[in-house]
């Protein structure tokens, strides 16, 4: 059985956490004892820790939406700022402080084109030639580039 398909509750998993907090010193002396004892024990947990070491990530899922009656490619927060080396709120940060004009899809989730993905990639590469500040001349006419092709 794979451990790792096993789901539980959040309830259970709560417990397990608090047990284990409780009882993490003890818990580990035992464990260090038995792999220092336990040849095959030990062997078993290195070929563990190699398994889920060498997993590959999951599959990032594709995300797609309608635009003006074409199906796009999208990028979320998350996937754009990895791109650009920023964080999610920085992104939001820009958005709300007009460096970057607001999501045109509905809904709640941010979601960025190819084509505004590229757009963002250029402003962050600009601040980051102003020394990380918003303003500026270069970032200004970044800015303006921005607005005028989103």
């Amino acid at each position: 059985m794979d451990i790792s398909k096993v789901e539980t509750s959040p309830k259970k998993r709560a417990q397990s956490r608090d047990w284990y907090n409780q009882n993490r010193e003890e818990y580990n002396a035992k464990r260090r004892e038995r792999y220092a004892a336990n040849k095959d024990a030990r062997e078993k947990a290195r070929m563990r820790a190699a398994r889920y070491r060498d997993q590959k990530p999951a599959v990032q899922r594709r995300l797609t939406r309608e635009l003006n009656g074409t199906q796009v490619k999208v990028f979320s927060t998350g996937q754009v700022a990895e791109k650009i080396g920023r964080t999610p709120q920085m992104l939001r940060n820009w958005e709300s402080n007009g460096l970057i004009p607001e999501c045109v899809f509905e809904g709640k989730q941010r979601l960025y084109t190819t084509k505004q993905v590229e757009l963002i990639i250029h402003l962050a590469y600009v601040i980051s030639q102003n020394g990380g500040a918003w303003t500026g001349d270069k970032v200004d006419k970044a800015v303006a580039r921005v607005h005028k092709r989103w």
